[in-house]
């Protein structure tokens, strides 16, 4: 008996270190994704900008050292190199498939997006669209271009899809409120819009937008009471 009590803990503590062990194995050796396999390892910034800009010296087009590059600036903000890197990128695709075609696209066209270059953008999420429907930042960014070029429908189709994926995304629930008022979905786009200015008291705009649509319905009174709210609260 005293050699199964000693025996049972030390049997537990095996059973754990193994299976412990058998975890760290599997991801050691899990797949890396496409372009993670590209990038050049590294724990500081400057560093790996460095050795990415020597091996580019050497080659131009090295896909690793220009993936590392576009990745970094892409963190960073810096939009107009990260386009421009992503941009030699694409090129590469078609002849390098360890590159990925839709995630270098959705970079390059949400760049292409944060420096005001929406014909740019816009062509480039429709094609990273064509890689990929089910992507919440490509149905998100594409819908929120659509609703500025006033293509209300298609805007809110996408971003339906867009929702399905990130429920409570206020910028999504916002343009899809608009995109609806627009469409003259009136009871829809109270839903949303109600839901948009919970998420952000904030938002005047979406608040107007929803006593319109209560004064489009014929429901008077609670249209009266946004405007009077708005009328004292013009901030």
């Amino acid at each position: 008996m005293k050699i199964m009590a000693f025996l049972i803990p030390l049997v537990s503590v095996l059973i754990i270190v193994i299976s412990v062990g058998f975890l760290v194995f599997i991801f050691i050796l899990r797949p890396k994704s496409k372009n993670e396999s590209f990038k050049i390892d590294g724990k500081d910034k400057n560093t790996i900008i460095k050795q990415a800009n020597k091996r580019l010296a050497q080659n131009p087009k090295d896909a690793e050292a220009l993936l590392s590059l576009a990745e970094i600036y892409y963190k960073d903000g810096s939009y107009e190199k990260a386009m421009k890197t992503y941009n030699i990128l694409l090129d590469m695709c078609a002849t390098n498939p360890g590159l990925d075609e839709f995630d270098i696209t959705l970079k390059y066209a949400i760049s292409a997006q944060k420096l005001k270059k929406y014909e740019e953008a816009y062509k480039s999420l429709l094609i990273a669209r064509t890689l990929n429907q089910d992507s919440f930042e490509v149905n998100y960014n594409l819908g929120y271009l659509e609703y500025m070029r006033k293509n209300y429908e298609r805007a809110a189709t996408l971003l339906q899809q867009a929702r399905l994926i990130n429920f409570e995304h206020v910028q999504t629930l916002r343009y899809l409120g608009h995109s609806l008022f627009k469409l003259k979905r009136l009871k829809d786009a109270v839903v949303v819009l109600r839901r948009t200015v919970e998420l952000d008291p904030t938002d005047k705009e979406s608040l107007f937008a929803m006593a319109q649509c209560y004064y489009e319905m014929g429901q008077n009174e609670q249209a009266l009471k946004i405007f009077l709210h708005l009328r004292a609260d013009p901030e």
